[in-house]
């Protein structure tokens, strides 16, 4: 316990005056950096309790309300850079959004928007399957955008409270969306897509998993279509900040592990390309 010791009086004062400065981020994140085993990442959790019990999106990301990490509230809130309208939090909210991790998931939105608009310039006609669809916010944007487009979107989520936060959010579109309650292991389409896209679910698979899916949706890729596998890096900075301060677990993958993973699936290398969001944090798994 000796390293959180040392560090006490610090977070201690940091708790007191309602979060960290934008100055003194950095000095928090070498805190957390500074935990090096269970105990003290419990500890550590136990002196921030006000942080993780209340409603800022650490609490969030913590609490797990729904069950699950990354859920799709949590993704759209980092997606609208959500703060507490409670001053006591709302300087831990924007701790929250100043790490590399919250950038790269904004920016994997982005990513997936330009491949939907590169679909549209060169296909008269699109077909969209969406692997754990979330808030569905890129689908929005994207229509939003280009609302006369030829496009069709299957969007698949397990959970229902996702399916209705985005059929809500998409209501103007609804002749272009159709949702899909399944649990991704078990759901088999014989529909043909243009794209499969995954933003981060797979992030949640186990290798074999991860292979077995793979090998599954690619079948169900038209002649020329694409499936797109976001997964982090383990050259993600905010990792200790992910897992000491909230319990958000990944499982990481460099391009050399996605690359292997996607030949375990017997596609051909010259099929497989690995794409990458501004950071680099965000890897795209892409296969013709």
């Amino acid at each position: 316990m000796k390293n959180l010791q040392k560090h006490q009086k610090s977070i201690v004062e940091i708790i007191q005056k309602n979060g960290p400065e934008e100055a003194e981020f950095q000095e928090f994140d070498s805190i957390i950096d500074d935990i090096d085993n269970a105990l003290e990442g419990e500890k550590f959790r136990t002196l921030i309790a006000v942080v993780l019990e209340n409603d800022t999106i650490f609490g969030h990301t913590y609490k797990k309300p729904f069950g699950y990490a990354g859920d799709f509230l949590l993704i759209e809130k980092i997606y609208q850079k959500f703060e507490s309208e409670n001053l006591i939090f709302k300087k831990w909210d924007k701790f929250y959004h100043s790490h590399e991790a919250t950038t790269a998931v904004r920016n994997r939105k982005t990513f997936c928007l330009q491949k939907l608009e590169e679909l549209i310039k060169t296909k008269d006609s699109v077909k969209v399957l969406v692997l754990g669809s979330g808030p569905s916010t890129d689908i929005h944007e994207f229509l939003e955008k280009n609302s006369t487009a030829d496009i069709h979107f299957d969007l698949l989520d397990i959970d229902s409270n996702a399916i209705s936060y985005a059929s809500e959010k998409n209501k103007k579109y609804l002749k272009k969306i159709n949702f899909i309650k399944a649990n991704v292991i078990r759901f088999t389409t014989e529909e043909k897509y243009d794209f499969i896209w995954s933003a981060g679910l797979f992030d949640y698979l186990d290798d074999k998993l991860f292979v077995f899916l793979l090998k599954r949706f690619y079948s169900n890729l038209k002649e020329n279509g694409q499936i797109i596998i976001g997964n982090f890096s383990p050259l993600n900075p905010t990792i200790k900040v992910m897992e000491i301060m909230t319990e958000w677990y990944l499982n990481y993958r460099n391009e050399e592990h996605l690359t292997r993973l996607a030949r375990e699936a017997t596609i051909k290398d010259s099929k497989i390309t690995i794409e990458k969001e501004a950071l680099g944090i965000n890897l795209f798994l892409k296969i013709k």
